[in-house]
């Protein structure tokens, strides 16, 4: 089995000094808890795995101080909502299958899951041949309804959708028609609290965006198409989605193509990882350690043979997980210092495929929750301790 190539502070820089889901219950967790700061967390020597019927795709993962949530979407456009919970410091099954939204476009329906509070905002296209739009649906704890699904018309967007600032605030980004890329700030239950405005241009080419929680607000990070090649770009919002730190190019002297950015923000050293990949004969991917002001401190090659890169940030470190079909699971990780030291991680499975993954973060513990295919499908959330 091939082990990712790792190239660790293969553009060391010098060091820039810096820091750094729900039914009602009678008294809601705020908005701005944190998720699980404190109780169990999943077993490293046994990673939790269950079985889910049918064929899904797409998987979507956040986690509440209660536990974990899983989104997928059938072949139907049903999106299917399970969650998983702490018994005798065991994961458990708590709800194994609710439907939770009918008419997902089929093709990387179920985008991005958050909390908020003790509930869950979920994001997916909606639409089906072909997508119209972006739902927002928040469901409760045991994955029953709050309120009517929102539908955002118009809004198109995957994974990194929605983003959950630290006080709490909620911001949903999406790519319109006119290629103009826009945030607007939204409720516990979807609804709009504000317009849209622009964030990025129509003139940047954007072909894959992405926003998550940052210091005091929101980072958004995206593949800019031009100039050529593909510059990745971030910049900072507060929470009223005013700019704080403007664009900044991630991929500097870039000679090929950034593709699939994305980003994750370590309250406990105040740092960003930044991921993405390119294409320079084999694809490579390339992860990025930035301050509060987006200085780079180092750059790193994590390996020549994977592209998709998701990435999460925990007390110890980052996690970066991306497909390399030279694995049997499909998947390939590194575990990065917040000084940009990397090291090899394995996503074994059953002998499987992927079909569907994301990360998630509780108790401070990043984890990859992924969907291995096969006879029957198999929800796997493994933080990946090896």
């Amino acid at each position: 089995m091939r082990q990712p190539v790792l190239w660790p502070l293969a553009l060391a820089l010098p060091l820039i000094a810096c820091r750094g889901r729900f039914d009602r219950v009678p008294t809601d967790a705020a908005i701005d808890a944190d998720p699980g700061a404190h109780g169990p967390v999943l077993s490293c020597a046994a990673p939790p795995q269950f079985s889910v019927n049918g064929a899904a795709s797409a998987v979507a993962a956040t986690a509440t101080a209660g536990g974990y949530y899983a989104f997928v979407v059938d072949g139907v456009g049903d999106v299917h909502g399970f969650s998983y919970g702490f018994a005798d410091d065991q994961l458990a099954a708590r709800q194994a299958d609710v439907t939770v939204f009918g008419g997902a476009t089929v093709k990387g329906a179920a985008a991005t899951a958050i909390p908020v509070g003790d509930k869950v905002l979920l994001a997916t296209l909606y639409g089906q041949p072909d997508a119209l739009g972006v739902a927002l649906i928040p469901r409760g704890g045991d994955l029953g309804v709050v309120a009517d699904p929102q539908k955002q018309p118009g809004w198109f967007g995957l994974d990194g959708t929605l983003a959950r600032a630290p006080d709490g605030t909620l911001a949903f980004l999406g790519a319109q028609s006119s290629l103009d890329v826009e945030a607007k700030l939204v409720t516990p239950t979807g609804g709009d609290v504000g317009a849209g405005h622009v964030v990025v241009d129509r003139s940047e080419a954007v072909n894959s965006e992405v926003i998550t929680a940052s210091d005091t607000g929101f980072l958004v990070t995206w593949s800019a198409s031009t100039p050529s090649p593909n510059e990745v770009h971030a910049q900072l919002l507060d929470s009223a989605l005013s700019v704080t730190v403007p664009a900044t190019t991630i991929n500097t002297g870039a000679m090929f193509d950034g593709n699939d950015p994305r980003a994750a923000y370590a309250a406990a050293v105040d740092r960003y990882l930044f991921a993405w990949w390119m294409k320079p004969g084999p694809d490579e991917v390339w992860v990025s350690v930035r301050d509060k002001q987006l200085a780079e401190i180092t750059r790193v090659r994590l390996s020549v043979h994977g592209w998709s890169p998701r990435v999460a940030a925990g007390d110890d470190g980052f996690l970066v997980v991306w497909r390399d079909d030279g694995f049997p699971s499909g998947l390939a990780a590194a575990r990065v210092t917040f000084d940009g030291a990397a090291s090899p991680l394995t996503v074994a499975g059953n002998g499987g495929k992927t079909v569907g993954w994301d990360l998630v973060t509780r108790a401070g513990q990043p984890a990859l929750v992924w969907l291995e295919g096969g006879a029957t499908s198999t929800l796997w959330l493994n933080p990946l301790c090896n």
